[in-house]
């Protein structure tokens, strides 16, 4: 049972239960340089992470992401990224992900 918050108090809607008692989810994962990501370094360089997840719900999930980013003019930072997963943290779901961004400071 759900114990009366305000957001119970305001809301239209009757709690939903969104996880089962049983529900319980183990990950272990690897990653590194992912300070190349979104802060400032002077060169190109990688990143990388591989994450492995199971949920007792849907089973084994796999997730791997990487890219580059590095300085373009001087004080900023651009970053391509691709990301990849299937089934990972409890989402039943297979697709990519392709994503830059850009910070400039001053």
């Amino acid at each position: 049972e759900h114990a009366e918050t305000y957001a119970h108090k305001i809301s239209i809607y009757k709690p939903a239960n969104l996880l089962p008692e049983s529900y319980y989810q183990l990950g272990v994962g690897f990653s590194f340089g992912y300070e190349n990501k979104e802060n400032f370094i002077r060169t190109w360089r990688p990143f990388f992470s591989s994450d492995l997840s199971y949920t007792n719900s849907y089973g084994f999930g796999l997730s791997v992401e990487g890219g580059i980013g590095g300085s373009l003019f001087g004080s900023d930072n651009l970053y391509l990224d691709f990301h990849l997963f299937n089934g990972f943290k409890g989402i039943r779901t297979t697709g990519w992900i392709i994503e830059s961004g850009y910070k400039r400071w001053f």
